[in-house]
């Protein structure tokens, strides 16, 4: 017997929980001021931090309301947020909570009083630390230690509804990589530069927290002084005073002359640290020292299964809130197996794979799928389902690497574009030298590349543009060279734009001599250097070249249970639109302008949704009836309210018939409930545990339900992690939801052979705003061009 295990183990004793609140009206907050959410969040972490409680901000209508248990006074009558300065005005007298209603917002109450005592009591653990409010724990022995990097297992929890009707506690496993040593002692301002604006964690005696170091103070820790209550005392001694009893063996180790590094707390106050108690925070994703233990934070479904249980184990069957015990279960939540099946797939020449038997069609199990798929793109009696020829192509490259490996390199890339797309017409892209020999500044190199596109008098098609990392790209930030890129392009000269770096490329081929010692070069002879960049090549040919140029290598054959699926995504005042039409049949993408930086406001989004849903209503030969958004994160009241407008003006003047729906759902990237889905069965004896399959799927409520929209079908290593999808407006089920993000994520065809999590409908839009929204210095952009005219006429 197979059953789906989730991390989410159920609270014991919800019926014998009890607490009182209070309301209180927060005056001055709107849900239509553009800091409204951040407003919200700020005020319930600051409040709830200032009163040790767990203090609620929520919405009702157009009114938001603080959730204040009963154990708090002395609320202040006025407090300031960003831009503006509110006003508390009780509106209720105290409140019975009951910790086994089940609606929204009961839950929302229930999980935040809950949440609060649980990190309480973790946070009172002596073998545990937390870097900071609401993220995981972390043991304080590491797991894993070299001679640079030391890791830390940690585990985040959070309580959420259950499918049974309470609430539980979901938990995960996570890993932290930390420095093995922490920074010198005296630092100069030379060296601090390097570890400017990056992360550490700070051993403030037993209390280790995570700090952004972004100034070098020039007093030492004995030097510098700050007040605590009527006293003024130095930070040495204020950090041996406040270490639990027996100071620890690198505080003991600190003198009065070591260095102090600035950071901001919560608050965004200005606060010192001892730098040689500052250990860094390492990312196997940017830096190079941490990429060794990439794999070893990977964990398979067996191993993250034990680990989970275990901690449950050793910490959470006793929690309490007040005097009351509320401990999780050990038994964690089951459901059984539900799937939903990939639907049939049509390639070019009306090739329709199918996983279910379909007739005429060809079959296959759900562990081929993904090689098949590869195969069929590049059969010639199959080949892409679009067929038409690629359009005017440029190909953007530093001078540098054409005079070296460039031309192997874009030969490469022909044969790979060609393979996939033989129907083309050739892939011959028209090439862009520019000088890359200045600084390697996001300014420098920007200004270089728009003038030899200008230089070519570039008409508009689309383009590849090879670029090199700069040196002034913040730590952890988006390239805002690939954003001035993209959108410059855009705007300028009407060219759709993907940006490629030089990383994996310049580290690929090798230069030889020839008999007459001419240089050339061919790709490396190491075997994991060629693998390495034949993938990536492949994911040039396929995602930079051909889904820019908007050809799919295949569509779905039979129609979704929406008419229209518009994907939205709001990035740097940019706002990204991917329209699926005429059931799955049809993609289009549009790009347009926010006044918000991450949100669209009513009259934006409706304008937006009457442009892109007249052309689907004049495109398609049926009516539509059902319209359905997907919102990348969170969907914000004005665009809620400004997609029904669009629906109602489209009723109004008869586009849609009067009985057509809009349905809303939220898909964020990383959800706050980060849950699992286990296949657990009994194999002679023995408990065994793998991937849950692509396609299950576990609904909570009418509005929360999580999916596989990767698994076994697609190995990989790791545990599968489902999308959770949020129904929070519209009449469409849940279960209808489902099916057709799950039908859309197999069309989000990012490598040959494999699976996106996200639907197509979220992962084009964020594949073109992570490069056309990233925020860039226009304005350093425009002063550097104005100065080399300048230049130029002086030397005329």
């Amino acid at each position: 017997m197979v059953s789906l295990e989730t991390n989410v183990f159920p609270i014991r004793n919800l019926e014998k929980l009890s607490a009182k609140y209070r309301l209180y009206r927060i005056k001055g907050l709107r849900p239509d001021q553009g800091e409204y959410y951040q407003n919200r969040q700020y005020v319930t972490n600051s409040l709830s931090r200032q009163h040790k409680s767990p203090i609620l901000a929520l919405q009702r209508d157009d009114e938001t309301y603080l959730v204040i248990r009963d154990d708090v006074v002395n609320l202040p009558e006025q407090y300031d947020l960003i831009r503006h300065r509110v006003q508390f005005e009780l509106a209720s007298d105290l409140l019975d909570l009951d910790f086994t209603l089940r609606n929204p917002e009961n839950d929302e109450i229930c999980a935040r009083f809950l949440q609060f005592a649980a990190q309480e009591v973790l946070y009172r653990s002596p073998t545990l630390w937390q870097p900071g409010t609401g993220k995981p724990f972390f043991e304080y022995e590491p797991i894993n230690v070299d001679n640079t990097i030391d890791q830390y297992r940690g585990y985040s929890i959070r309580v959420t509804a259950t499918q049974s009707g309470g609430l539980g506690i979901a938990v995960d496993v996570t890993s932290k990589l930390i420095g093995h040593s922490p920074l010198s002692a005296c630092l100069n301002r030379k060296d601090f530069e390097y570890w400017k604006y990056k992360h550490f964690i700070y051993h403030f005696g037993k209390r280790w927290y995570e700090v952004q170091a972004v100034a070098l103070d020039d007093r030492t820790c004995g030097e510098y002084e700050f007040k605590v209550g009527d006293e003024w005392i130095n930070l040495l001694d204020y950090t041996i005073r406040e270490a639990q009893k027996q100071i620890s063996r690198d505080l003991a180790q600190v003198t009065r002359q070591d260095s102090v590094i600035l950071y901001r707390d919560s608050r965004d106050l200005e606060k010192a640290a001892i730098s040689s108690l500052c250990y860094p925070i390492f990312d196997t994703d940017a830096d190079e020292e941490a990429a060794n233990f990439h794999r070893d934070t990977i964990l398979p479904p067996h191993v993250r299964r034990r680990l989970i249980h275990s901690f449950v184990k050793n910490h959470l069957l006793n929690l309490k809130y007040g005097a009351t015990e509320f401990g999780v279960s050990l038994a964690p939540e089951s459901t059984d197996v539900q799937m939903i099946n990939i639907p049939d797939q049509r390639f070019g020449q009306g090739t329709v794979l199918s996983v279910v038997g379909t007739e005429n069609a060809q079959q296959v199990s759900l562990d081929h799928l993904g090689s098949t798929r590869k195969a069929l793109s590049q059969d010639p009696n199959a080949c892409f389902f679009t067929r038409t020829p690629l359009d005017r192509q440029y190909f953007v490259i530093p001078a540098s690497v054409m005079q070296s490996y460039g031309e192997v390199f874009l030969d490469d890339l022909k044969r790979q574009v060609e393979g996939f797309y033989p129907q083309g017409g050739g892939y011959n892209p028209i090439v862009i030298k520019y000088d890359d020999r200045g600084q390697r500044t996001f300014v420098a190199q920007g200004k270089a590349i728009l003038q030899a596109i200008q230089d070519q008098q570039a008409q508009p098609g689309y383009a590849v543009v090879m670029v090199h990392s700069t040196i002034d790209r913040k730590y952890r930030q988006e390239d805002p060279l690939s954003g001035m890129i993209t959108s410059e392009l855009r705007d300028r000269f009407d060219i759709a734009a993907a940006v490629i770096h030089t990383d994996v490329s310049s580290g690929s081929y090798q230069e030889h001599r020839s008999n007459n010692s001419s240089s050339y070069y061919q790709l490396s002879s190491d075997p994991k250097k060629r693998g390495k960049f034949i993938g990536y090549l492949r994911n040039v040919a396929v995602n930079k070249v051909l889904l820019t140029n908007q050809k799919w290598p295949f569509m779905l054959e039979k129609r979704l249970c929406a008419d229209v699926t518009v994907g939205i995504d709001v990035k740097q005042h940019t706002a990204g639109f991917v329209v699926v039409g005429e059931g799955g049949r049809s993609i289009r993408t549009l790009i347009r302008t926010s006044r918000q930086k991450e949100r669209l406001l009513q009259d934006q989004i409706r304008d937006y949704l009457l442009e892109v849903l007249r052309q689907e209503i004049a495109s398609q030969t049926e009516m539509i009836k059902t319209i359905v958004i997907h919102r990348d994160g969170r969907t914000f009241q004005s665009e809620i309210d400004g997609a029904y407008d669009a629906l109602t003006a489209l009723k109004r003047d008869g586009s849609l018939d009067s009985d057509a729906t809009i349905t809303i759902l939220e898909i964020p990237k990383n959800s706050l409930v980060r849950l699992r889905l286990f296949d657990v069965s009994s194999k002679n004896g023995r408990t065994w545990v793998e991937n849950s399959q692509v396609g299950c799927y576990y609904i909570v409520n009418d509005v929360d339900a999580y999916l596989c929209t990767t698994g076994r079908a697609f190995p990989h290593d790791g545990t599968t992690r489902p999308l959770h999808i949020r129904r929070i407006f519209g009449t469409l089920s849940i279960h209808e939801c489902l099916k057709d993000v799950y039908a859309l994520s197999t069309l989000a065809w990012s490598k040959p052979d494999d699976c996106s999590r996200y639907p197509i409908t979220l992962k084009l839009c964020d594949r073109y705003l992570a490069e056309d929204a990233t925020d860039y210095d226009a304005d350093a952009l425009a002063r550097a061009e104005i100065s080399e005219e300048y230049e130029a006429s002086s030397d005329e």
